[in-house]
């Protein structure tokens, strides 16, 4: 039986798992397992680990974060396992504008509650959604230029 690797992370580490996956040599060596750290309302079961590729891991990938589980089998893990832990990537200067969505409780299930700084502001103080479309798409130019993303980006490190 191959020796294992298992990336425990959000949908960044579904990506690791496939870019690891994709080269032959470790393909080879390795069984790589991508498995979840997060659940979300609309997402499929996960799949559990077998026993067998807990005991065969060689290297564990644990993305940390703020809703994240710690890896649940590590007591099962064998004593030469290399765990490496990473955060997950969160590129504010690709999304200035993003933010927490307050409108979005957990009771209601909303996936990913984000919404943006400008359109939640307008809502807010009841101007219509039509002048809010409007209003914004006019604004499309300054918004999506680089320097200022970088800027912003910049002044937030």
């Amino acid at each position: 039986m191959k020796k294992t690797i298992i990336i425990f992370g959000n949908c960044q580490g579904k990506v690791i798992a496939q870019c690891l996956s994709s080269i032959p040599l470790l393909n080879h060596q390795y069984d790589v397992i991508w498995e979840r750290n997060v659940d979300l309302p609309g997402w499929p079961p996960k799949k559990e680990l077998s026993g067998a590729q807990i005991e065969n891991c060689t290297y564990l990938f644990e993305q940390l974060g703020r809703k994240t589980i710690e890896f649940p089998h590590k007591d099962k893990l064998p004593t030469d396992c290399m765990t490496i832990r990473y955060p997950y990537l969160k590129l504010q200067c690709l999304w200035p504008l993003n933010t927490p969505d307050p409108r979005d409780k957990p009771e209601r299930g909303g996936r990913i509650p984000y919404g943006d700084k400008i359109i939640i502001e307008q809502l807010q103080k009841n101007i219509p959604k039509d002048n809010i479309f409007n209003d914004y798409m006019n604004l499309n130019e300054y918004l999506n230029s680089e320097p200022r993303a970088l800027d912003y980006f910049e002044k937030n490190l």
